[in-house]
């Protein structure tokens, strides 16, 4: 048996990428922009999204770019 990756198995996880955070970040924007890439394979491609926002109150909220591409995923605290 072949342990293969699927969309049924697979889970794209964007971690705290939040303007205020990438700013302090070096190569932020590079990030920002690759992520986005990644998010919006994983939406054409049926593989499902979750974003993950570190303190939103204070930090706000996921960068504007990425979730222009992952409007409808879950977000985690």
């Amino acid at each position: 048996m072949t342990d293969r990756l699927t969309r049924s198995n697979a889970l794209t996880v964007f971690i705290d990428l939040q303007a205020r955070l990438l700013g302090a970040i070096p190569d932020g924007e590079t990030i920002l922009k690759r992520a986005s890439d990644l998010a919006t394979v994983s939406r054409t491609r049926g593989v499902p999204c979750v974003l993950t926002e570190q303190n939103p109150a204070k930090l706000g909220g996921t960068d504007a770019l990425l979730l222009g591409e992952v409007r409808e995923s879950p977000r985690v605290e």
